[in-house]
């Protein structure tokens, strides 16, 4: 099949008609009608209505459908055989009421009919709906989009039908397909799932597949969750001894992970039982990183959110990333600790895979041990009842839904505890005080033109702290344009800063600035954690943690050139653009400010250059529909204003349009790049008139 599931037909969009004919392909072939099911007689026709199906809507060459069903020795006969089987299938389509639907289009044939009519077409646009939603935030709502692909699945597909060449191959691909997403959906969804039933399926599928690791993986799981532990040891061993014997390797990395924690929990099971008051009071700020470089340019930030953790027992600091919130987190905890009798504890929590795994991690990095089978947050909340700490949660967004829980609960039964949360989406719990990080301030490079004045930016002395930690050098004079460009293009966001600066000893402040054209890929640090090694790397993450709606309206928004409307925005997005919009703020991808008496919005340079990234490369069609949304809502603004002859109103629509002046420019350039016939010149004509406007205006300013 095409992939045809990432364009803009949706199963229920009420943008189509609904489909008027059914084509089951994964199990018996079945074509359903209005007047019935379709009566085809024979492989070979069953065969052919598949092949079309497999590229429904597209022309299918007679060359292609010869390969499909004769494979690489088909007859003399071939082409003329295939023209009768087109002809009876026609009429027993047309027996079912539908007459028109296998259409003859240049050398081939095509089926004429909407996607969502096959249930192929429906699993895999299922399983790409489920791989766009952040699964361990939301691991239910994956394993429900995965059900409903799979339960399409009558049999094995094609199972009545004999394809060769290339459709043997995309019937492969189902198969695979069908595998993984079983795979996706056990692990979505093994928590809550029977873990008798859970077991009997993942022992099945290991049998008939006893060479994928991950259902091994999964399998150990299930049984470690049920307590059966000495099973899974067992299970370990005989994967083992399969991949051994198959393959000559042994387990992954995954799977030999798994299996120490077995092993480390049917220890602790046979051990003695550990009384919770093995937790000893750490010392004054004990489990607090120790900072290898110097804070620069958080003072303010530091000191508000420390007078505020004496009456806040809650607060979260969100933040783009690479915006410096952990940094800050763990310059706050440092400072508190010492007022507090348990001092502070710092938590990361990059590293944990799951939602369920976030109390178990804060009780080992407590010093609280668990019981295997035991509530972790019971233990956690019994072991801190009376404790007076800070605690650290740091890189929540991954695992939103176990720190929500874990926190809600923690500060409901231990009233002398506190938390002091990082993420890039604030936690929504009652009692929340969430503070946002922004950016450094930076330089502006037309008014700032000495090093001096360069250098009296946070931003700036970022940059140089580094340079100096690295090379022992200094920013010179001659480089302090340089150092200003690169502070406004970077955003000030301190990672980036950083990033760029550990590119000094090989390049020069006038390179560095250069290259910022491909800041998402030059500028990198393989010592940092894997998140944070390149720009890059830092969005993807926070890109994983969208949804697809939110994931195609942060693409889009990379056609705006500083900063946009919620009314603009919406030409961009029809549907529900308050709510998607909203959740990219909440979650720190797009910034909002003030602009007279109402709000604009922005996406970072930085994240305007990943986001265009995105937009170019992730569905062909979807950049030239974006900038010709865009520029139509700037042309008809501009039409608008421009029905107004010259007088005292007309310098207040131009300071109205003031904020919009890089947009049209925008617009203005897309345009013009179009071919002729696709654009209405009366558009081009109101764009020129307004910026000759304009510039008349700023003549008779400045005279």
């Amino acid at each position: 099949m095409t992939d045809s599931t990432s364009g803009s037909v949706r199963p229920g969009s009420s943008a189509t008609r609904p489909p008027k004919a059914v084509v089951r392909l994964l199990g018996p072939l079945e074509v359903l009608g209005p007047a019935g099911r379709v009566q085809l007689v024979g492989v070979r026709q069953r065969t052919l209505i598949a092949l079309l199906a497999l590229r429904v809507g597209e022309i299918v060459t007679y060359e292609r459908l010869v390969d499909g069903l004769w494979g690489e020795d088909p007859p003399v006969t071939a082409l003329a055989s295939l023209r009768s089987h087109v002809a009876r299938v026609r009429r027993a389509l047309a027996d079912a009421d539908l007459p028109d639907v296998l259409a003859t289009r240049g050398r081939g044939y095509s089926l004429g009919l909407d996607p969502r009519s096959v249930d192929a077409w429906r699993f895999a646009w299922h399983v790409s709906v489920a791989r766009r939603v952040p699964a361990r935030e939301e691991p239910t709502r994956v394993a429900e989009e995965l059900s409903r692909g799979l339960d399409l699945w009558r049999a094995d597909v094609l199972v009545d039908c004999q394809v060769w060449g290339w459709a043997d191959g995309e019937a492969a691909r189902l198969r695979e397909l069908r595998l993984s997403a079983t795979e996706d959906r056990w692990a979505a969804g093994l928590r809550s799932a029977d873990p008798v039933e859970a077991i009997g399926e993942l022992e099945r599928l290991v049998g008939a597949h006893p060479l994928r690791e991950r259902l091994w993986e999964l399998l150990l799981e299930a049984l470690r969750l049920a307590g059966r532990l000495g099973e899974a040891l067992a299970v370990y061993q005989r994967a083992r001894a399969v991949l051994a014997a198959d393959l000559g390797v042994e387990p992954g990395t995954a799977m030999r992970s798994l299996h120490a924690g077995i092993l480390a929990d049917n220890a602790r099971e046979v051990a003695p039982p550990v009384a919770l008051d093995v937790l000893r009071r750490p010392p004054m700020a004990s489990g607090l990183p120790v900072p290898l470089t110097e804070l620069i340019g958080r003072d303010p930030e530091l000191d508000a959110i420390i007078d505020l953790i004496g009456s806040h027992r809650l607060i979260t600091l969100t933040g783009a990333g690479g915006c410096g919130k952990t940094r800050l987190g763990i310059a706050v905890a440092s400072h508190v600790a010492g007022d507090l009798a348990d001092g502070a504890c710092f938590v990361d929590l990059s590293p944990v895979k799951e939602p369920h795994m976030v109390a178990a991690t804060v009780a080992a990095s407590l010093g609280l041990r668990e019981r295997p089978g035991s509530d972790p947050e019971r233990t956690l909340t019994a072991g801190l009842r009376d404790r007076e700490l800070l605690l650290v949660l740091d890189n929540c967004e991954h695992v939103r839904e176990g720190c929500r829980s874990l926190v809600r609960r923690l500060l409901g039964a231990c009233p002398k505890a506190r938390v002091l949360a990082t993420t890039r989406i604030r936690l929504a719990v009652p009692g929340e005080l969430v503070r946002h990080i922004p950016p450094l301030p930076v330089p502006d490079p037309s008014r700032h033109g000495t090093l001096a004045e360069v250098m009296a930016f946070p931003s700036a002395q970022l940059f140089q702290a580094r340079v100096w930690e690295r090379t022992g050098t200094r920013i010179a004079e001659a480089d302090a344009h340089a150092l200003a460009r690169v502070c406004v293009e970077l955003d000030g966001l301190p990672l980036a800063l950083e990033l760029a600066a550990a590119r000094k000893p090989m390049l020069t402040m006038s390179e560095i600035a250069d290259r910022l054209g491909d800041r998402l890929h030059v500028f990198s640090d393989s010592a940092t954690m894997p998140s944070h090694r390149s720009l890059n790397a830092t969005l993807d993450w926070s890109y994983e943690l969208l949804s697809a709606s939110e994931q195609a309206l942060f693409r889009r928004l990379a056609v705006f050139a500083g900063g946009f409307t919620l009314d603009a925005a919406q030409a961009l997005w029809p549907e529900e653009t308050l709510t998607v919009l909203g959740a990219l703020v909440d979650k720190s991808v797009v910034m909002t400010e003030q602009y007279g008496a109402g709000s604009r919005y922005r996406l970072l340079e930085t994240v305007r250059a990943y986001a265009a990234e995105r937009l170019a490369r992730t569905v062909p069609e979807e950049e030239a529909q974006a900038r010709d949304a865009h520029a139509e809502y700037f042309l008809r603004l501009v039409r608008a204003g421009d029905r107004h002859e010259d007088g005292p109103e007309d310098q207040d629509r131009f300071d109205r349009f003031a904020g919009e002046h890089d947009n049209l420019r925008a617009a203005m350039s897309w345009v013009s790049a179009r071919p002729s016939g696709d654009t209405d010149p009366r558009f081009v004509l109101a764009l020129r008139r307004y910026f000759d406007q304009r510039d008349h205006h700023q003549g008779s300013r400045g005279a």
